[in-house]
């Protein structure tokens, strides 16, 4: 889980620019989906994050995985925050990143 000592900015809500998306999982028996290039970041490694930004991920996606499931592009800075396995498990990703 992300450290709760880390702090995150104050700004007022005005100042944020909020899209909220849901995740997806390419099929993985389509093994054209995986090994593409494009990082992965599951909720399972927003639980294990030590800080407050994802840096890498254990898994990458193809841009068919992408385009046939519910994942999303994410550009840096964007905030994930795992709503569903781990409610409060959030992080900022550090470059263009697949949730």
């Amino acid at each position: 889980m992300s450290d709760p000592n880390v702090a995150w900015p104050m700004v007022p809500t005005r100042m944020l620019s909020v899209a909220i998306v849901g995740g997806g999982t390419p099929s993985r028996d389509v093994k054209s989906f995986w090994h593409g290039g494009i990082p992965w970041v599951t909720p399972g490694e927003l639980t294990k994050l030590h800080g407050k930004y994802v840096r890498e991920t254990a898994e990458t996606i193809s841009q068919a995985g992408l385009a046939s499931s519910g994942a999303n592009l994410l550009p840096a800075g964007a905030l994930l925050s795992d709503i569903k396995s781990n409610p409060g498990a959030s992080s900022t990703i550090s470059w263009t990143y697949s949730y």
